[in-house]
């Protein structure tokens, strides 16, 4: 018998189709311009309401390895630092039985007076690959313990993902690729809905210069992060039992496939 998908597993699996289809530039990315270093997509989607919306994506290269590049974009105090609107972050839940390290996720960010500030609840998971690429993938999921706050708007992460490939030949370099496509939802004036959508691919601008800025910081992360991908990439027995869910025991073959991170993946 087919054992139903949970809702934020079958989430994941959608916003990983859309984030692969815009690496691809399929349905309907188009090169915008370059600033800072960064290429800047844009693609203009009608939502379901007849709304159409600026979905981006931003690509440059970083000083760092692909799996450092992911703990300083996952990393709340390295957010706080190098992401002007970030406002404040925590871990809701880190879901036990993943091996791609799924956790929900609270954030909260500023927003131009008299612009209310938005906040998140999403779903995330991290896919390391035995090339030493990472992708992250997000997207917005309710959790009961992240309810909405008063004071703010809830926005909705339709997809977001980070892509960090190892360029080959250029030691500890990667390139990077942060593509989102997000409601802010409320009441918001076009200028400022524009300015968002043009400004957010340019966070990668601000990591470059994080860093340049915070080597200290980097290099606490790149251990924390080669620690993180030895752990996926050469997992013991004992380990991956641990990290298996009871489901996933009684089929290991389909946990695999279900949560391809590690040497199943790539």
């Amino acid at each position: 018998m087919e054992i139903a998908e949970d809702p934020e597993t079958v989430a994941l699996a959608k916003a990983r189709g859309e984030i692969e289809k815009a690496l691809k530039g399929e349905g309907g990315w188009e090169y915008n311009s370059t600033k800072e270093n960064v290429e800047l997509h844009f693609n203009m989607f009608k939502m379901p309401s007849g709304l159409v919306m600026k979905f981006t994506k931003g690509i440059t290269e970083l000083d760092v390895a692909a799996a450092t590049a992911s703990e300083i974009v996952t990393n709340f105090e390295s957010m706080a630092l190098w992401d002007k609107q970030f406002h404040s972050g925590r871990v809701v839940e880190e879901v036990k039985g993943s091996e791609c390290e799924r956790k929900f996720v609270y954030m909260r960010f500023k927003a131009p007076w008299p612009v209310w500030g938005r906040d998140f609840c999403n779903v995330s998971e991290v896919y390391k690959k035995k090339d030493g690429a990472v992708d992250v993938v997000a997207v917005s999921r309710p959790h009961g313990d992240a309810p909405e706050a008063s004071g703010l708007v809830r926005a909705n992460l339709i997809y977001g993902g980070w892509v960090f490939e190892p360029i080959r030949g250029a030691g500890d370099r990667c390139k990077a690729t942060y593509i989102t496509a997000m409601d802010p939802n409320g009441t918001l004036p076009l200028w400022l809905v524009n300015q968002v959508a043009n400004d957010t691919p340019m966070c990668l601008a601000a990591i470059a210069k994080f860093i340049k800025k915070y080597p200290d910081k980097v290099d606490s992360m790149a251990a924390v992060a080669r620690e993180k991908m030895r752990r996926v990439l050469e997992p013991t027995v004992k380990e991956s039992k641990q990290m298996m869910s009871p489901q996933q025991k009684n089929n290991p073959r389909r946990s695999r496939e279900k949560y391809p991170c590690g040497r199943e993946w790539g």
